[in-house]
């Protein structure tokens, strides 16, 4: 299976932007039988994402939870901010400025990054490290 990693450059600087933008990729990505594990900065970001994620539709249905290592979950779609699920290689959407020190088992990549100069000179940061991983690389302005 090939190893991709996509950047989505957001033309709002807006961190609740980036939140609605990434629902919409998981939600589709749901759609289309992927396993999603999404990662936050800590325990107060991955609660509101999950809000987030259970609220940004009126006419979708996306199931997911918090992850929990102590718990065996057959949850299609997770969050998380410390470490990753055991075995879970589908889909790893990044919502952290910072390279997850996981990420090389999962197959997809996906980095929702704000117009900001910080945080767009953290993703081309990660935009390397990817690409000498061997991972195909693709940007898209949206």
């Amino acid at each position: 299976m090939s190893l991709k990693a996509a950047f989505y450059i957001l033309k709002e600087p807006s961190l609740k932007e980036r939140a609605l933008y990434a629902c919409r990729i998981i939600e589709k990505a749901y759609t289309n039988n992927h396993k999603i594990y999404i990662h936050t900065t800590n325990l107060e970001e991955a609660q509101n994402f999950d809000t987030q994620l259970w609220t940004f539709s009126d006419i979708s249905f996306v199931p997911h939870e918090i992850y929990n290592p102590n718990s065996n979950t057959d949850a299609p779609i997770l969050i998380g901010y410390s470490m990753g699920p055991i075995g879970q290689n589908d889909i790893l959407v990044n919502l952290t400025p910072e390279i997850v020190p996981f990420y090389q088992q999962f197959n997809h990549l996906i980095e929702v990054v704000p117009n900001d100069e910080n945080l767009k000179t953290l993703a081309r940061k990660r935009f390397a490290v990817y690409q000498k991983q061997g991972y195909q690389t693709e940007v898209f302005n949206i």
